[in-house]
């Protein structure tokens, strides 16, 4: 039996087709030498002893998946073809050749095993995590292709790609249809907890990223103060005020001053939960946390009556030095609108003095001080335009409504209405652009069913007059 089996090598080794018929005709051949032949044949590539040694009725499923792995891990096209027209092939020598040639890298012998009807879901998955993993584009492209594959292969192997920093590859699973909000959420958690910031960028862009997982991954890096994956998270259009509202408090609590400050700098945060956490902040006695969200609060009745109820729960809790501070910073802001009333109230006030005073006001969002001086005798209708233009750049909704407020006439008001919308489309404040819209389309058609009436001229325009005070 030995001689036999050694003979055969020799004969398959040196190519002697007429010799290995010969010897595979001996009844002796079982399938153990069949495999150690064909696993030779397969790596020397030698098709004709290959199809000779198929063509063997003792051979099987075992001896088939040596040689089909040995012939793809050589990248022998011809062989592996051969091997894989064999009726004894099933899935799981499919997987294992697959996963060897994944990582070795030969597209023709992967297309070949996935064109196989015997490939199975199993198969894809395991390979596709071998490409990713090896970085090889082109096998990882190749088996996204197939139609078999689904979302939680895609997720597996997403996770492999962003864990080796293989952004090609992560780019390219990322783009499959098939891809799905959860497979992204783990992925994203796994990257922002890495610090992987091409890939957090990465899966970010993706369309199909949900409030969950942004929610999810701003929570950990907050408490994790990954700065630059939270600001990342906090630049995301689909960021909500829910997500934000939780991450706030979160970071109050913990005295994390710099997310909190990333946070409040970022976006709107809804009046409510800003006081929510200076009150949360102002009985732990959080002094730089106080500080700040103090420090964004718009308008001055809403800012005193924030820092006066902050006041009363420091006393209450026995912070003193904060309770100080704001007592301080409550005198100091009752001094300066008692200060501003009295220089309004100055006879040498002209009307360059109060449009400089009107448009600084605008800017800096001081409701309390701009009521003021569109109060006042000397206010005239450029400083008003220039201090609604100042405000609508900012995006100071409250400012641009109290401005829009006092223009008198229709023409005017929708002259300045027209160039406020224009600013804050430039600007993308779309909040005050759709609000300016609203607003607009409302007195149009207003102005549309008055024309349609049979009334005198002196009569229309007195309407919109009073049509340019009720629709502000």
């Amino acid at each position: 039996m030995r001689e036999l089996r050694d003979t055969l090598m020799a004969a398959a080794s040196v190519g002697n087709v007429e010799i290995v018929v010969r010897i595979l005709a001996h009844p002796a051949i079982d399938r153990f030498m069949l495999e150690i032949v064909l696993k030779a044949a397969a790596s020397a590539g030698n098709v004709e002893i290959v199809d000779r040694i198929l063509a063997h009725p003792a051979i099987d499923k075992f001896t088939l998946r040596n040689a089909l792995e040995v012939a793809a891990s050589a990248g022998n096209v011809e062989i592996v073809v051969r091997i894989l027209a064999h009726p004894a092939i099933e899935w799981s020598m499919l997987r294992d050749a697959l996963e060897a040639v994944a990582s070795a890298g030969n597209v023709e012998v992967v297309d070949r095993i996935l064109a196989h009807a015997a490939i199975e879901w199993f198969a894809l998955r395991d390979a596709l995590k071998v490409a990713a993993r090896a970085g090889n584009v082109e096998i990882v492209v190749r088996i996204l292709a197939h139609p078999a594959i689904e979302w939680f292969m895609l997720r597996d192997a997403l996770e492999v790609a962003a864990r080796a920093r293989h952004v090609e590859i992560v780019d390219r699973i990322l783009a499959h249809p098939a891809i799905g909000q959860r497979a992204l959420e783990i992925v994203l958690k796994d990257a922002a907890s890495a610090r992987h910031i091409e890939i957090v960028d990465r899966i970010l862009a993706h369309p199909a990223i949900g409030q969950r997982a942004l929610e999810i991954v701003l929570k950990d890096a907050a408490s994790a103060r990954h700065i630059e994956i939270v600001d990342r998270i906090l630049a995301h259009p689909a960021i909500g005020q829910r997500a934000l509202e939780i991450v706030l408090k979160d970071a109050a609590s913990a005295r994390h001053v710099e997310i909190v400050d990333h946070i409040l700098a970022y976006t709107a945060i809804d009046k409510h939960t800003l006081r929510y956490v200076l009150y949360t902040a102002a009985r732990a006695g959080h002094g730089e946390i106080v500080v700040r969200i103090l420090a964004v609060l718009d308008g001055y009745a809403h800012w005193r009556l924030a820092a006066k109820e902050t006041l009363k729960i420091c006393d209450g809790q026995g912070h003193t030095e904060l309770a100080s501070l704001i007592r301080q910073e409550l005198c100091v802001a009752e001094v300066r609108a008692e200060i501003m009333d009295r220089i309004l109230a100055h006879a040498a006030i002209d009307e360059n003095a109060v449009r400089n005073v009107l448009e600084a006001a605008a800017r800096a969002r001081h409701v309390e001080n701009l009521d003021r001086i569109l109060a006042h005798g000397a206010i005239d209708e450029n400083a008003v335009q220039d201090g609604f233009r100042a405000a609508a750049r900012a995006g100071n909704v409250e400012i641009v409504v109290r401005i829009l407020a006092v223009l008198e006439g229709y023409a005017r008001w929708r002259l300045a209405a027209k160039e406020t919308l224009e600013i804050c489309d430039r600007r993308g404040h779309t909040e005050l652009a759709s609000l300016i819209r609203q607003e607009l389309r409302v007195a149009e058609v207003r102005v549309i069913y008055a024309s349609k009436l049979d009334l005198p001229r002196d009569i229309l325009r007195k309407i919109h007059s009073k049509m340019s005070l009720t629709s502000r």
